[in-house]
């Protein structure tokens, strides 16, 4: 059965986690840009990011406590799952962009 997207939610803990992220300290507005993260079963969520970050260096900023629990962290954007290595820039990413994600146990047998 078809089930909308939950529109966005400030006030909640995923918002306010990546809002304080560390990674995010001594850049300006004008070095980061802002990505809209749809996430499986919680919404879309906007943060913020620099295009210089590595895919993996996104993951540890806005997905910290999946990453930190060895949980699958998958990003998808443009329909093309997102390599660690590659930087925001590489991939195509720009302001206001959509990114889709998929948090799951990891399974290293589906990688």
């Amino acid at each position: 059965m078809y089930q909308p997207v939950p529109e966005e939610d400030t006030s909640s803990d995923f918002v306010k986690e990546r809002q304080e992220s560390p990674e995010l300290e001594g850049l300006t507005d004008k070095d980061t840009v802002e990505i809209n993260v749809c996430q499986v079963g919680k919404g879309r969520h906007q943060v913020r990011a620099s295009l210089a970050w590595t895919v993996a260096q996104f993951k540890r900023a806005h997905f910290r406590d999946e990453v930190k629990a060895n949980k699958n962290v998958r990003l998808i954007f443009q329909g093309k799952l997102l390599h660690d290595e590659n930087t925001l820039e590489e991939v195509g990413l720009v302001d206001k962009a959509f990114m889709h994600c998929s948090v799951c146990e990891f399974n290293p047998a589906v990688v």
